[in-house]
């Protein structure tokens, strides 16, 4: 039997699930480009509506901006990065901004696996409360990163929502 240890097999984890998700992330980016070159695409979408430009403007940032992470990290994956090739947003800007899910997301979700591991018959299920715990505090740290992009893009609806509700020139 091979056993390369909880440590490694703990970064090795992490390091395979990163690669996995940038790579999603790209694969779905370029589907939104390839698919958002149609203006009926765009509007099935939605990329006119007032929300949806609302996240365009925080996507859009230079830098990483905190509301710009939140939507990046705890937003759905299919429409989130589907919708940056959509708006032709930046790619590795957009990677850049998703890498915080390892630390809120790849990592809690690794290290619960790996406790699950653990035969614990003698502590009487402490390593099923600690994965447990893991689990719990990724959860809530995902939906306070949901609250708040959600409160970012109110609060930037209700700042340039007249802005916002211009029609795109493309869709004139």
């Amino acid at each position: 039997q091979l056993s390369v240890g909880f440590a490694v097999g703990v970064v090795s984890a992490v390091i395979v699930s990163s690669l996995a998700k940038m790579m999603a992330c790209t694969l779905q980016y370029s589907m939104g480009y390839a698919m958002g070159k149609s203006v009926k695409v765009q509007q099935f979408v939605g990329v006119d509506k007032v929300p949806t430009r609302a996240m365009e403007q925080i996507l859009k940032q230079r830098g990483l901006k905190i509301d710009k992470v939140a939507i990046l990290v705890a937003g759905p994956d299919w429409p989130t990065s589907v919708l940056c090739g959509i708006l032709r947003l930046h790619v590795p800007a957009m990677l850049l901004g998703t890498l915080p899910v390892i630390l809120v997301s790849i990592i809690p979700q690794c290290l619960v696996g790996a406790l699950l591991t653990f035969q614990d018959s003698s502590s009487s299920g402490i390593m099923s409360i600690i994965s447990s715990s893991v689990t719990l505090a990724a959860a809530v740290v995902q939906a306070l990163a949901m609250f708040f992009f959600t409160y970012r893009i109110m609060k930037v609806v209700d700042e340039d929502g007249e802005k916002l509700a211009q029609e795109r020139e493309e869709h004139k």
